[in-house]
């Protein structure tokens, strides 16, 4: 286990500004920019109607609910969701990729743990630290939903809408593993990371624009929807499953690469 107290330990002062970071987003948009909207509905409602359709879907806006609170928060989720992905792909390469982009993979093999352990204990180091960023967020989610009374959704579908950033978290988790694990060369964590995630809320935003449900299985991000949620009590089936084959896939196959791959591409 002195592998994976390390890359916790190694990651604990990014994974710590990532996350002020994602709480000071939450917080001032909650608590800023939220009683802006709903204090100005008939403004908002008429700016927003000098759009054409496809603006307000492009960045997710549904101006049915857009001026509740757990309506507002669904309309959010998308920034936020962006912010744990991104972060979700650095944490996972910088920790999968160290040795690789430092060019010391042979000196990691040659010490006495087999290269399943190495994946396991580096995999369980980003699982713990998406885990610890998840409970921070969502206790400050719930502080605020709680402090807020125009809400009458139920304990059980408010936490299970704030759990979709942790679902969303593994899914680019499971990318950012095979991408360090796949690629002989990592030019730029921060790169590829933003990248990727920016791909997403792209892909989202297409879905959304189009109107096509079809659409949403190429849009990770749209997977763990508060919207479904709150609607439904549950999330989507179909994306859920999909989510699971995407991360088992990404997971296992990154695996039997790590464990097989010649030193010097470990």
């Amino acid at each position: 286990m002195n592998l994976f107290y390390y890359e916790v330990k190694s990651s604990m002062k990014a994974s710590i500004i990532w996350t002020a970071s994602l709480i000071g987003v939450l917080m001032s948009m909650m608590l800023g920019v939220y009683p802006i909207y709903r204090d100005s509905k008939d403004e908002v409602t008429a700016i927003f109607s000098r759009f054409p359709a496809g603006f307000s879907a492009t960045f997710g806006v549904d101006i049915e609910t857009l001026f509740s609170y757990s309506g507002f928060y669904d309309f959010i989720f998308n920034y936020i969701a962006l912010i744990g992905a991104i972060m979700a792909v650095a944490l996972a390469m910088t920790i999968f990729a160290k040795e690789k982009r430092a060019k010391c993979s042979d000196f990691l093999l040659t010490k006495p743990i087999s290269r399943a352990s190495i994946f396991r204990e580096k995999l369980l180091a980003c699982f713990t630290i998406i885990t610890l960023v998840t409970v921070i967020y969502v206790s400050c989610a719930l502080v605020l939903f709680s402090a807020n009374k125009e809400t009458a959704i139920s304990f059980e579908r408010l936490l299970l809408a704030l759990l979709g950033f942790f679902f969303v978290q593994l899914v680019f988790m499971s990318f950012g593993i095979a991408i360090a694990t796949f690629s002989k060369k990592i030019p730029s964590i921060p790169g590829i990371a933003t990248a990727l995630g920016f791909a997403g809320f792209i892909l989202s935003a297409m879905a959304n624009i189009f109107n096509e449900k079809n659409l949403d299985v190429i849009a990770p991000l749209k997977y763990f929807e508060p919207s479904t949620v709150f609607e439904t009590g549950g999330y989507s089936v179909k994306l859920s499953c999909l989510a699971v084959v995407i991360v088992m896939t990404c997971l296992l196959t990154s695996f039997v690469k790590f464990c097989n791959s010649d030193s010097h591409l470990a």
